[in-house]
Protein backbone atom coordinates (compact mmCIF):
# COMPACT_ATOMS: atom_id res chain seq x y z
CA UNK A 1 0.00 0.00 0.00
CA UNK A 2 1.22 3.38 -1.02
CA UNK A 3 1.41 6.34 1.61
CA UNK A 4 0.38 9.58 0.71
CA UNK A 5 3.08 12.31 1.08
CA UNK A 6 2.97 14.59 4.04
CA UNK A 7 3.29 17.88 2.73
CA UNK A 8 0.23 16.46 0.46
CA UNK A 9 -2.20 16.35 3.61
CA UNK A 10 -1.69 19.74 4.64
CA UNK A 11 -4.14 22.25 3.71
CA UNK A 12 -3.61 24.74 0.59
CA UNK A 13 -2.50 27.70 2.66
CA UNK A 14 0.55 25.96 4.09
CA UNK A 15 1.11 24.41 1.39
CA UNK A 16 1.70 27.27 -0.60
CA UNK A 17 3.98 28.82 1.67
CA UNK A 18 5.79 25.70 1.61
CA UNK A 19 6.20 25.42 -2.10
CA UNK A 20 7.71 29.41 -2.24
CA UNK A 21 10.57 28.12 -0.34
CA UNK A 22 10.86 25.14 -3.09
CA UNK A 23 9.27 22.25 -0.45
CA UNK A 24 6.93 20.49 -2.08
CA UNK A 25 7.59 16.79 -0.82
CA UNK A 26 8.15 15.38 2.36
CA UNK A 27 11.66 14.23 1.79
CA UNK A 28 13.16 17.71 1.05
CA UNK A 29 11.56 19.19 3.99
CA UNK A 30 14.44 17.13 5.74
CA UNK A 31 16.98 18.75 4.03
CA UNK A 32 16.34 22.01 5.88
CA UNK A 33 16.44 22.89 9.30
CA UNK A 34 12.62 24.26 10.52
CA UNK A 35 14.87 27.47 11.75
CA UNK A 36 16.01 27.94 8.05
CA UNK A 37 12.99 27.15 7.29
CA UNK A 38 10.95 29.72 9.36
CA UNK A 39 13.06 32.64 7.95
CA UNK A 40 12.88 32.07 4.07
CA UNK A 41 8.57 31.65 4.94
CA UNK A 42 8.92 35.37 6.46
CA UNK A 43 11.63 36.71 4.11
CA UNK A 44 9.08 35.72 1.06
CA UNK A 45 6.34 37.21 2.92
CA UNK A 46 7.67 40.54 2.93
CA UNK A 47 8.65 40.15 -1.04
CA UNK A 48 5.50 38.72 -1.99
CA UNK A 49 3.60 40.87 0.37
CA UNK A 50 1.90 39.47 3.95
CA UNK A 51 -1.59 38.96 2.48
CA UNK A 52 -0.23 36.42 -0.32
CA UNK A 53 0.99 34.58 2.04
CA UNK A 54 -0.13 32.93 4.91
CA UNK A 55 1.68 32.97 8.48
CA UNK A 56 3.40 29.74 9.57
CA UNK A 57 4.79 29.89 13.02
CA UNK A 58 7.78 27.93 14.42
CA UNK A 59 5.96 25.39 16.44
CA UNK A 60 3.95 24.81 13.58
CA UNK A 61 6.69 24.36 11.41
CA UNK A 62 9.03 22.09 14.28
CA UNK A 63 5.81 20.17 14.25
CA UNK A 64 5.31 19.51 10.50
CA UNK A 65 8.88 18.80 10.69
CA UNK A 66 8.19 16.12 13.39
CA UNK A 67 5.39 14.39 11.24
CA UNK A 68 6.77 14.72 7.79
CA UNK A 69 10.66 12.74 9.38
CA UNK A 70 8.28 10.01 11.59
CA UNK A 71 6.23 9.06 8.04
CA UNK A 72 9.67 9.08 6.16
CA UNK A 73 11.40 6.51 8.34
CA UNK A 74 8.15 4.61 8.89
CA UNK A 75 8.49 3.66 4.98
CA UNK A 76 11.81 2.99 4.97
CA UNK A 77 11.29 -1.10 6.32
CA UNK A 78 8.34 -1.74 4.05
CA UNK A 79 10.99 -0.92 0.85
CA UNK A 80 11.78 -3.88 -1.11
CA UNK A 81 15.09 -4.02 -2.15
CA UNK A 82 15.80 -3.01 -5.50
CA UNK A 83 17.92 -4.51 -8.40
CA UNK A 84 20.02 -1.65 -7.95
CA UNK A 85 20.68 -2.22 -4.23
CA UNK A 86 21.11 -5.76 -4.98
CA UNK A 87 23.85 -5.28 -7.49
CA UNK A 88 25.76 -2.55 -5.30
CA UNK A 89 25.95 -5.18 -2.56
CA UNK A 90 27.43 -7.84 -4.92
CA UNK A 91 29.83 -5.30 -6.03
CA UNK A 92 30.66 -4.67 -2.71
CA UNK A 93 31.37 -8.35 -2.30
CA UNK A 94 33.51 -8.81 -4.90
CA UNK A 95 36.78 -8.24 -3.28
CA UNK A 96 36.06 -10.24 -1.22
CA UNK A 97 35.10 -12.93 -3.21
CA UNK A 98 38.19 -12.42 -5.53
CA UNK A 99 40.16 -12.50 -2.43
CA UNK A 100 38.60 -15.97 -1.23
CA UNK A 101 39.47 -17.37 -4.19
CA UNK A 102 42.46 -16.58 -4.45
CA UNK A 103 43.55 -17.86 -1.20
CA UNK A 104 42.05 -21.05 -2.40
CA UNK A 105 44.64 -21.32 -5.51
CA UNK A 106 47.35 -20.21 -3.41
CA UNK A 107 46.84 -23.09 -0.59
CA UNK A 108 46.49 -25.41 -3.54
CA UNK A 109 49.64 -24.28 -5.27
CA UNK A 110 51.48 -24.48 -1.94
CA UNK A 111 50.24 -28.03 -1.76
CA UNK A 112 51.54 -29.11 -4.80
CA UNK A 113 54.69 -27.25 -4.47
CA UNK A 114 55.42 -28.90 -0.71
CA UNK A 115 54.50 -32.45 -2.69
CA UNK A 116 56.82 -31.38 -5.10
CA UNK A 117 59.25 -30.68 -2.28
CA UNK A 118 58.99 -33.28 -0.65
CA UNK A 119 59.18 -36.20 -3.87
CA UNK A 120 62.58 -34.31 -4.67
CA UNK A 121 63.72 -34.75 -1.33
CA UNK A 122 62.83 -38.48 -0.63
CA UNK A 123 63.69 -39.79 -4.84
CA UNK A 124 65.90 -37.08 -6.18
CA UNK A 125 68.02 -35.64 -2.66
CA UNK A 126 71.38 -37.28 -3.94
CA UNK A 127 70.92 -37.22 -7.71
CA UNK A 128 69.98 -33.36 -7.46
CA UNK A 129 73.08 -33.21 -5.18
CA UNK A 130 75.62 -34.49 -7.12
CA UNK A 131 74.24 -32.55 -10.17
CA UNK A 132 75.03 -28.96 -8.01
CA UNK A 133 78.48 -30.03 -6.62
CA UNK A 134 79.83 -32.13 -9.26
CA UNK A 135 80.68 -31.52 -13.19
CA UNK A 136 77.70 -32.94 -14.69
CA UNK A 137 75.70 -29.73 -15.24
CA UNK A 138 79.29 -28.19 -16.43
CA UNK A 139 79.19 -25.24 -19.17
CA UNK A 140 81.63 -24.70 -21.99
CA UNK A 141 84.07 -22.49 -21.19
CA UNK A 142 84.34 -19.62 -23.51
CA UNK A 143 87.87 -18.87 -23.49
CA UNK A 144 90.23 -22.59 -22.46
CA UNK A 145 93.11 -21.84 -23.29
CA UNK A 146 93.73 -18.66 -21.36
CA UNK A 147 92.28 -20.23 -18.31
CA UNK A 148 94.60 -23.45 -18.41
CA UNK A 149 97.59 -20.79 -19.36
CA UNK A 150 96.56 -18.75 -16.30
CA UNK A 151 96.60 -22.26 -14.24
CA UNK A 152 99.70 -23.11 -15.08
CA UNK A 153 101.20 -19.43 -14.28
CA UNK A 154 99.62 -19.86 -10.73
CA UNK A 155 101.49 -23.10 -9.93
CA UNK A 156 104.34 -21.82 -11.56
CA UNK A 157 104.29 -18.52 -8.73
CA UNK A 158 103.62 -20.60 -6.28
CA UNK A 159 107.21 -22.66 -7.02
CA UNK A 160 108.98 -19.45 -8.01
CA UNK A 161 107.97 -17.66 -4.91
CA UNK A 162 108.76 -20.97 -2.80
CA UNK A 163 112.32 -21.33 -4.61
CA UNK A 164 112.89 -18.01 -3.91
CA UNK A 165 112.71 -18.17 -0.42
CA UNK A 166 114.84 -21.42 -0.55
CA UNK A 167 117.34 -19.98 -2.41
CA UNK A 168 117.76 -16.89 -0.60
CA UNK A 169 117.41 -19.02 2.96
CA UNK A 170 120.56 -21.18 1.29
CA UNK A 171 122.52 -18.09 0.46
CA UNK A 172 122.05 -16.71 3.97
CA UNK A 173 123.17 -20.29 5.77
CA UNK A 174 126.03 -20.64 3.37
CA UNK A 175 124.89 -23.69 2.02
CA UNK A 176 124.97 -22.50 -1.39
CA UNK A 177 128.26 -20.91 -2.25
CA UNK A 178 129.74 -18.61 -5.37
CA UNK A 179 126.34 -17.74 -6.44
CA UNK A 180 124.35 -14.41 -7.75
CA UNK A 181 121.83 -12.63 -5.47
CA UNK A 182 119.87 -11.90 -8.61
CA UNK A 183 118.84 -15.50 -8.61
CA UNK A 184 116.35 -15.33 -5.84
CA UNK A 185 114.57 -11.82 -7.30
CA UNK A 186 114.42 -13.13 -10.58
CA UNK A 187 112.56 -16.17 -9.86
CA UNK A 188 110.25 -14.06 -7.79
CA UNK A 189 109.75 -11.33 -10.52
CA UNK A 190 109.25 -14.84 -12.77
CA UNK A 191 106.54 -16.10 -10.88
CA UNK A 192 104.62 -12.59 -9.78
CA UNK A 193 105.04 -10.69 -12.68
CA UNK A 194 102.61 -13.36 -15.29
CA UNK A 195 100.43 -13.05 -12.13
CA UNK A 196 99.95 -9.33 -12.25
CA UNK A 197 99.37 -9.18 -15.92
CA UNK A 198 97.81 -12.29 -17.38
CA UNK A 199 96.44 -14.59 -13.92
CA UNK A 200 94.26 -12.30 -12.16
CA UNK A 201 92.87 -10.15 -15.26
CA UNK A 202 91.38 -14.45 -16.31
CA UNK A 203 87.71 -13.85 -15.47
CA UNK A 204 84.52 -16.20 -15.17
CA UNK A 205 82.47 -16.58 -18.45
CA UNK A 206 79.20 -16.26 -16.31
CA UNK A 207 79.67 -13.63 -13.17
CA UNK A 208 83.00 -11.72 -15.14
CA UNK A 209 84.74 -12.01 -11.62
CA UNK A 210 88.42 -12.98 -11.68
CA UNK A 211 88.59 -16.70 -10.80
CA UNK A 212 92.48 -17.06 -9.51
CA UNK A 213 92.75 -13.53 -8.38
CA UNK A 214 93.59 -13.89 -4.47
CA UNK A 215 92.00 -10.74 -4.19
CA UNK A 216 89.19 -10.92 -1.27
CA UNK A 217 85.55 -10.96 -2.54
CA UNK A 218 82.18 -13.38 -1.65
CA UNK A 219 82.87 -17.20 -2.44
CA UNK A 220 80.73 -19.49 -3.11
CA UNK A 221 80.20 -22.50 -1.10
CA UNK A 222 81.09 -25.01 -3.69
CA UNK A 223 83.96 -23.31 -4.84
CA UNK A 224 87.24 -25.74 -4.86
CA UNK A 225 89.34 -25.07 -1.40
CA UNK A 226 92.22 -26.29 0.81
CA UNK A 227 92.65 -25.31 4.35
CA UNK A 228 95.33 -22.84 4.48
CA UNK A 229 95.92 -22.51 0.78
CA UNK A 230 92.35 -20.79 -0.01
CA UNK A 231 90.53 -21.21 -3.25
CA UNK A 232 93.12 -20.13 -5.85
CA UNK A 233 95.61 -22.87 -5.45
CA UNK A 234 93.25 -25.93 -5.65
CA UNK A 235 90.93 -24.70 -8.09
CA UNK A 236 94.11 -23.92 -10.56
CA UNK A 237 95.33 -27.61 -9.80
CA UNK A 238 91.48 -29.06 -10.85
CA UNK A 239 91.86 -27.17 -14.50
CA UNK A 240 95.24 -28.73 -15.12
CA UNK A 241 94.15 -32.47 -13.97
CA UNK A 242 90.54 -32.52 -14.34
CA UNK A 243 89.65 -30.18 -17.10
CA UNK A 244 87.13 -28.16 -15.11
CA UNK A 245 86.12 -25.54 -12.63
CA UNK A 246 83.67 -24.22 -10.65
CA UNK A 247 84.13 -20.75 -10.48
CA UNK A 248 85.04 -19.41 -7.08
CA UNK A 249 82.17 -16.37 -7.09
CA UNK A 250 79.45 -17.68 -9.13
CA UNK A 251 79.71 -21.37 -8.12
CA UNK A 252 79.22 -22.18 -11.87
CA UNK A 253 80.95 -25.41 -12.84
CA UNK A 254 82.85 -24.64 -16.84
CA UNK A 255 84.47 -27.22 -18.75
CA UNK A 256 87.60 -26.83 -20.77
CA UNK A 257 87.01 -29.63 -23.13
CA UNK A 258 83.49 -31.18 -24.89
CA UNK A 259 84.30 -35.19 -22.81
CA UNK A 260 82.42 -37.69 -22.30
CA UNK A 261 82.68 -37.38 -18.78
CA UNK A 262 82.17 -33.70 -18.56
CA UNK A 263 78.82 -34.04 -20.14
Amino acid sequence: MEHKDYIATLPEAERKALAVCGISKANQLSRISPERLYAEIEQARQLFGEEELPALSQERLQQIYTLSTAQTESKQPEQTPTKKTEDEDFARNIPELKLRNRNRHRKVEDEETAGTVREMTQEEAEKHKKHVTGKSGAIRCTHPLRTMLSALLLIWMYVAIIGAIAYTAGLLLGVIKNASSAIPLALFLSGVLPYILIVRKTKCSVCNMPILSMASYPRNKFAHRFPLLGYTFPTALHIIFLWWYRCPACGTPQKLLKRKHHR
